[in-house]
């Protein structure tokens, strides 16, 4: 099967799906366009990658709303470079992943299926707002054989955006659970982590949606009441007491963050299906979560869940510590239920069929 995937070069669920499907014997192409690389994405040597010069504002900043209006209007110039590369590839099946490269998928002018994986941001919370973001997730919708997301709550999104419910399933973007599990090495030692301390992780960006101020003031609130307890965070401006800043790491470390901490807070004004409290579960960490519809879907009780209010927050700390080997067990004895149903090779072998069946139907048609 030969798949032309139109992503971000830097985005590492892009390079865990495509690197899946080359280990997996098929020919992967990656189109990008032409923008500052992430640091430590590593495809497989098979993949063949193109960078589609589509810039439109030069001179403005590669963030932002310039970036998103560069985008929009650079879609059917990237679209023509993706043409070339399906006609001299004879490529089989195209995998748009994100809105902007759906909308990129959506002016392909041959015929060959395309599937459409969105990202929560843009259709639960950008096309709500943004009449343009609405118009690319209604283009892409009508355009695409097949949309994929990673849960219920975006694949209702999506109807409400016009996508068709024939050939529309929920695919986990999938979790390596070779590598993140509940044994191993930590960086407790290296960070300076006394055995002592209850540590509190928090994973997620800087935007505002993952309000991680309303996390530091939790923490400052139950750092008051017991001072062992210590908040490890990426370099966000907050500093204090008891706050650990973690250096930019690469994804393979990252199981070794995720068991150096007791606890996880993920507590995003709105999400999807969250990666990072994923893997900090199938590495025996118990997470305090936004008490959103995603989080009913799966996960159970396996979660603690909370309001965006720090006092809140603060208490679901306290609680946790208290009573940690309760709620760390209640996460060890969920081990393989998160790995069937979060697992790589479990999500990407239903793709796999996935893919393989719209061809077929092409083909016969």
């Amino acid at each position: 099967m030969k798949i032309l995937v139109l992503a971000d070069y830097n985005n590492v669920h892009v390079e865990s799906w495509t690197n899946w499907f080359a280990n997996a014997g098929h020919d992967v192409f990656l189109v990008y366009r032409n923008e500052p690389n992430g640091h430590n994405i590593q495809y497989h040597p098979n993949i063949k990658v193109f960078a589609c010069k589509g810039r439109v504002f030069e001179s403005k900043s590669h963030s932002g709303m310039w970036r998103r209006v560069d985008f929009f209007l650079s879609a059917r110039k990237i679209a023509k470079y993706a043409d070339k590369i399906i006609s001299q590839y004879d490529i089989d099946v195209v995998h748009c992943h994100a809105l902007v490269y759906g909308f990129v998928g959506s002016f392909i002018h041959n015929k060959v299926p395309i599937i459409f994986t969105p990202l929560a941001s843009a259709l639960i919370v950008k096309a709500k707002k943004n009449m343009l973001y609405r118009y690319a997730a209604r283009r892409i919708f009508k355009k695409c054989a097949v949309v994929t997301g990673d849960s219920k709550i975006l694949q209702q999104q999506g109807y409400i955006l016009g996508a068709k419910k024939d050939h529309n399933y929920v695919i986990q973007n999938g979790v390596d659970t070779i590598n993140f599990v509940s044994q191993g090495a930590t960086l407790r030692q290296q960070l300076g982590i006394n055995t002592d301390d209850f540590v509190v992780l928090t994973a997620r960006g800087n935007k505002p949606v993952y309000n991680q101020n309303i996390i530091y003031d939790a923490f400052k609130i139950a750092h008051a009441q017991d001072n062992t307890i210590r908040l490890l965070t990426f370099d966000n401006g907050y500093t204090g007491d008891g706050v650990i800043i973690l250096p930019s790491m690469p994804h393979a470390d990252m199981p070794k963050l995720y068991r150096s901490a007791n606890i996880g807070v993920s507590v995003p004004s709105s999400d999807s299906s969250p990666r990072t409290v994923y893997e900090s579960l199938l590495c025996g960490v118990p997470c305090i979560v936004s008490d959103l519809p995603w989080s009913h879907e799966v996960l159970g009780n396996m979660v603690m869940r909370t309001h965006m209010d720090a006092q809140q927050i603060a208490d679901c700390i306290l609680e946790m510590k208290s009573n940690y080997m309760d709620y760390k067990q209640k996460v060890l004895q969920s081990k393989a239920f998160l790995q069937d149903t979060f697992g790589y090779e479990y999500n990407m072998k239903r793709m796999e069929i996935i893919c393989h069946a719209i061809i077929q139907e092409y083909d016969d048609t």
